[in-house]
């Protein structure tokens, strides 16, 4: 719609809105499947999202907060776009309401560049059609309907920012223009890209591995649980169970309710041995991740590991269900029958193990050692 208008001029000369009504009333019909597949995309986003347990509530983020995050993103995305810096992985969104003068500065601002582009309109018609299109494609993307709990994302701007780069460029002379203007703009222009690629390689620093991405966004984001908690998994994946066990914890304070983060701390938790703790971590994760195998199988083995044999069985028949192809499941399963003095139930379990995968190596080399002492001695 914003093209029909301009540079395709559909709409023709319009002595008044009333003229111009036949006209635009056309255009929008035209659109319908277009509007009808794009509410059905949205409709398959907030499903896939609250499947997926994702959605914020209001209880985490209440409307207030929603709406004055929508006035500070749009400023600072255009923040971000005039000056690149501080660029993060994520930017989460806080609970709490910003502070009025935020808000106002913030609303003023939009309020201000809206009048600006309107009276520019017949002069001018790419402003208007760059600023509607910069703040129409972000509308999905704005943080009224919260998923992820981020207050906005830098992935977001790559469609909506062609409406500013619309307006910043048809207000250049054109390169066939000659005089002192467009030295300038070839001069500013050069100036710019040499400018932005010194950013761009500054920025690429950060993003050698999960480390160093994830530890510029601690430092930019100081209050951000999810960028710990993401830290965190690097340094456990690396095998830093202290480090990662901080980090977990950090994100934890931030964040009561970060599931994500619990779960990581209790399976972090069992790698060192604190296994009562981990279980309670483990126990609480499973509220919201009823359906995660990785969280029921540690959860398993920290019950193995505090003898609690019988109930660590149970939670690996649900971890099976889970996800029936994995022979350490059963491996475990042998084990803690064997543990409870039922070999033949046992004896089911590590052939099951040995089905899914002939040459597990735990459960050969248990079965061995099993052997090696049942034999009699010589």
């Amino acid at each position: 719609l914003l093209l029909d208008y301009w540079p395709l001029n559909r709409l023709g000369p319009c002595e008044s809105v009333r003229a111009c009504a036949p006209k635009a009333l056309e255009l929008v019909r035209e659109k319908i499947p277009l509007f009808a597949l794009a509410l059905f995309s949205s409709a398959m986003t907030y499903y896939a999202g609250a499947q997926a347990k994702v959605l914020g509530t209001l209880e985490d983020f209440s409307m207030p907060v929603r709406i004055a995050n929508v006035f500070t993103a749009y400023c600072a995305y255009i923040g971000k776009t005039l000056f690149p810096m501080r660029m993060g992985i994520y930017y989460p969104l806080s609970p709490d309401t910003p502070p009025a003068w935020k808000i106002g500065a913030a609303l003023l601002t939009l309020i201000a560049i809206t009048v600006l582009v309107l009276w520019q309109a017949r002069r001018r018609p790419h402003l208007p059609v760059g600023w509607f299109w910069f703040l129409g494609t972000l509308v999905p993307v704005i943080g009224l309907i919260q998923i992820g709990g981020h207050s906005m994302a830098d992935r977001y701007t790559y469609i909506p920012l062609i409406g500013l780069f619309i307006m910043a460029a048809w207000l250049l002379p054109a390169p066939s223009e000659r005089g002192k203007k467009r030295s300038l703009v070839i001069a500013g222009s050069i100036s710019a890209l040499l400018i932005l690629a010194g950013c761009a390689w500054l920025q690429t620093r950060h993003w050698q591995n999960s480390r160093t991405i994830f530890k510029h966004s601690t430092a930019i984001t100081p209050n951000n649980p999810y960028a710990h908690n993401d830290l965190g998994f690097f340094y456990f994946e690396d095998g830093q169970f202290d480090l990662a066990e901080s980090h977990f914890r950090i994100a934890l304070s931030m964040k009561q309710n970060h599931m994500k983060a619990r779960m990581n701390l209790g399976i972090v938790l069992s790698r060192s041995g604190q296994y009562a703790e981990a279980e309670d971590h483990l126990n609480h994760a499973m509220r919201q991740f009823p359906n995660n195998p990785t969280l029921y199988y540690n959860l398993g083995v920290v019950l193995m590991w505090r003898e609690k044999y019988t109930e660590a069985i149970e939670v690996f028949k649900r971890t099976q269900r889970l996800d029936p192809e994995d022979p350490d499941i059963e491996y475990n399963m042998g084990v803690a029958y064997t543990a409870l003095r039922k070999p033949e139930a046992a004896q089911a379990r590590f052939e099951a193990a040995l089905d899914i995968e002939p040459g597990h190596a735990r459960t050969i080399k248990f079965l061995a050692l099993q052997k090696a002492a049942t034999a009699p001695t010589p």
